[in-house]
C-alpha cells in the first residue's frame, strides 16, 4: 500500500511508525466551496502526542547513535 492509499490512513494518525486509531475518534475533511467530504482524520488527543513524542525520542537516541559511514 502506497501513503495515498485511504485504507491506511482513513480516520487514523500516524504514530509510533505505524497508523492507529486516535483516542480522539476522528472527523471529516471537508471541500468548503461544495461541502463535499473528501475523506476522514483521525483526532489526535493529549495522549496520542505524548505517546508519539516519547517513541520519536526514542527512535532519535537509536538515530543518534548510529555512526556516519566512513567515504573509502
Amino acid at each position: 500500500m502506497g501513503l495515498l492509499d485511504s485504507v491506511d490512513w482513513q480516520g487514523n494518525i500516524f504514530k509510533n511508525g505505524a497508523w492507529t486509531a486516535a483516542h480522539g475518534g476522528d472527523y471529516a475533511v471537508v471541500e468548503p466551496a461544495t461541502g463535499a467530504e473528501l475523506g476522514r482524520m483521525g483526532q489526535a488527543t493529549a495522549q496520542d502526542v505524548a505517546e508519539a513524542a516519547a517513541s520519536a525520542a526514542e527512535a532519535q537516541r537509536d538515530w543518534a547513535a548510529l555512526l556516519a559511514p566512513i567515504p573509502l
